[in-house]
């Protein structure tokens, strides 16, 4: 090998002029490569994706949801996929965490508990036994339920396992301001960003759309007309909706005793005409003493919209817009230069961060993190120890030449 290498290099370094001319034509070659990438003949990804065995189908039904309305859709979505030919068996967990995986872990799967969360898992046959990567089932599984009949607000994501470092979401933009309606206004604006782009896919956002909820308000003026302590209205409520404690059971051997609790069943947790007919003591005068009313004569009931969840990242609000890549790119820079041009189409007007905490929170800021973090930090740090790499091989072949020209 050394006498072949030396009877090919030798002539390229006979003179300056052949010498130079090499140089120039690795240089033309080099960058000739790279122009590749930019013109996206080749694409690239850090983390390409692993052959497993297995991949989720995450449900979010609007925050509210019954049980059985998250079962049903994930009923769908299983009777959509189920006769892939790759397919081995499929586990539905409606309102609970499936068993823990590494996807359990990184994206906190695990603690998925409400009545609206569901989770598909999805089992597929050994990779030695099927011709298909696990990403390209999981494509066609995608395809399969882009139509899938759900309830507005549902979102419904394929989840591979990741084949590197943990990632909340391939693409995550966060987005920085100086209050919360700016920050969901621009947040929205980028989704549909998102959404505009075809090969960027399971768009989602943190705060979703607000559930609705029920608000008991006392009456003022119907409590003291009644004579009915206030503090009466919110025992009896706790009372009834929460339960009330009574004592313990004691079990022996060292083992916590178990709470005793008085509490109405599932079924009786509901504002209707039997819970608010609940009678509560109303004392008035003395000579009115013993006198009851119902919990009803005193409150009123009231649906509005709940609020919207708050985030903190680094210690800073922040909302989060996330969705993966599939189809005719699957890297996240290309998916971040896609979200910025419609974004500029669209005249958007806020600022772009591609690393570090934004500082100045009085304008909207998007700060892009996911997968692109990991390929920054990782390409930074690995430029910065080939530059040391570099230097030291400098600076041990001049020692070396120095020592060669003392010694002849």
């Amino acid at each position: 090998m050394g006498r072949f290498y030396r009877r090919m290099a030798a002539p390229l370094l006979v003179g300056r002029a052949r010498a130079g001319l090499f140089l120039g034509l690795v240089a033309l070659i080099t960058m000739a490569s790279l122009a590749l990438f930019a013109t996206r003949d080749v694409t690239v990804k850090l983390l390409p994706f692993d052959n497993k065995s297995e991949f989720q189908i995450v449900v979010d039904l609007p925050e509210g949801a019954s049980l059985e309305d998250t079962e049903r859709v994930l009923i769908a979505a299983a009777e959509r996929i189920r006769d892939i030919p790759e397919l081995t068996h499929l586990q539905a967990y409606a309102g609970t965490a499936a068993p823990f995986n590494f996807n359990g872990l990184v994206r906190h799967y695990y603690l998925r508990g409400k009545p609206w969360e569901g989770d598909l898992q999805v089992n597929l046959t050994a990779k030695h036994e099927r011709d298909r990567q696990s990403h390209d089932v999981a494509l066609e599984v995608r395809a399969r339920l882009a139509d899938l009949d759900v309830p507005a607000g549902t979102s419904v994501k394929v989840v591979e396992v990741p084949p590197g470092p943990p990632v909340l979401s391939t693409l995550m933009a966060e987005v920085y301001g100086p209050d919360e309606a700016s920050r969901r206004q621009a947040a929205r604006e980028i989704r549909k960003a998102f959404e505009v782009v075809d090969f960027v896919v399971d768009v989602d956002d943190s705060f979703g759309t607000p559930p609705e909820r029920l608000r008991f308000e006392i009456d003022q003026e119907n409590l003291e007309f009644h004579g009915v302590q206030e503090q009466v209205v919110y025992d009896t409520l706790q009372a009834l909706i929460g339960g009330v404690g009574v004592g313990y059971s004691h079990r022996g051997a060292g083992v916590n005793p178990a709470e005793i609790s008085v509490r109405l069943p599932k079924s009786g947790l509901s504002a209707n005409e039997r819970l608010l007919s609940t009678p509560i003591p109303a004392p008035g005068e003395a000579a009115d003493s013993g006198r009851v009313v119902e919990l009803g004569d005193v409150l009123r009931l009231r649906r509005e919209r709940a609020s919207y969840p708050l985030y903190r990242h680094n210690g800073h609000f922040a909302d989060l817009v996330t969705g993966e890549l599939a189809g005719r790119f699957e890297a996240p820079v290309y998916g971040m230069l896609a979200v910025e041009e419609a974004l500029e189409k669209a005249g958007w007007n806020g600022t772009i961060a591609y690393h570090g905490q934004p500082t100045d929170e009085s304008v909207i800021t998007l700060l892009w993190d996911g997968e692109w973090e990991i390929t920054f930090v990782t390409f930074r740090d690995m430029g910065l120890a080939f530059a040391f790499a570099l230097l030291a091989i400098y600076v041990l072949l001049r020692d070396d030449g120095r020592a060669l020209s003392h010694a002849g």
